[in-house]
């Protein structure tokens, strides 16, 4: 009964806590969204009070004055290519690590690994620095690089993990059929052993 008694207000309090807790969170965002719908005058005078009317043509002047549609077709730009050469290398690297055994694999992939401990934020002052000795600022391809470098290690580690779990009489199955159907001395007729070694039939 005590219990009961107690429970429901320590409930309660941690209940409020919550919420408190996701107010700071979401109240920023809804801020930034009814502060861009002001005039310059309003947000001058008050920074937290609701806009007096919606300026939805402060997208507009943003749009025209800010360049926002290059910024905008810049990202896009990285985004996209940035995306696709991690997943085009990631692939590669993590099917070599996963079904491969050869000398230096258990360091590769340590080093991989070691680059997803490794906080992104500590490294933007020194890349910029390289970049800017080398050269490579105000460049639509700048950002590629970086993208690429700190986007491998985790999409390696991903596809690698799904990759193992992918089992091997798959690919023993799929290298049989395709050795039946053409020339079973050729070099690239090859399969797996039960160690996941290469081996040429």
């Amino acid at each position: 009964m005590i219990e009961k008694i107690i429970s429901k207000p320590l409930g309660f309090l941690v209940n409020v806590m919550v919420f408190l807790f996701s107010v700071t969170c979401v109240f920023p965002l809804i801020w930034v969204i009814y502060s861009s719908l002001k005039t310059q005058q309003e947000f001058s005078l008050n920074i937290i009070s609701l806009p007096k009317g919606l300026q939805f043509s402060n997208y507009i002047e943003a749009f025209k004055i800010g360049k926002m549609q290059i910024y905008f077709l810049n990202s896009m730009f990285n985004s996209i290519v940035a995306v696709s050469c991690i997943m085009f290398i990631a692939f590669i690297t993590a099917y070599a690590l996963a079904r491969y055994k050869f000398k230096g694999r258990d360091l590769i992939y340590s080093m991989f690994m070691v680059g997803m401990l490794i906080p992104i934020q500590s490294l933007l002052v020194p890349v910029f620095v390289e970049f800017k000795t080398f050269g490579l600022l105000d460049n639509r391809i700048t950002l590629l690089l970086p993208y690429i470098a700190f986007g491998l290690p985790m999409a390696i580690f991903l596809i690698e993990s799904f990759i193992k779990t992918i089992p091997i009489y798959m690919k023993v199955q799929w290298s049989n059929l395709y050795c039946d159907l053409n020339n079973k001395n050729s070099f690239s007729c090859k399969g797996y052993d039960d160690d996941n070694e290469i081996r040429i039939r």
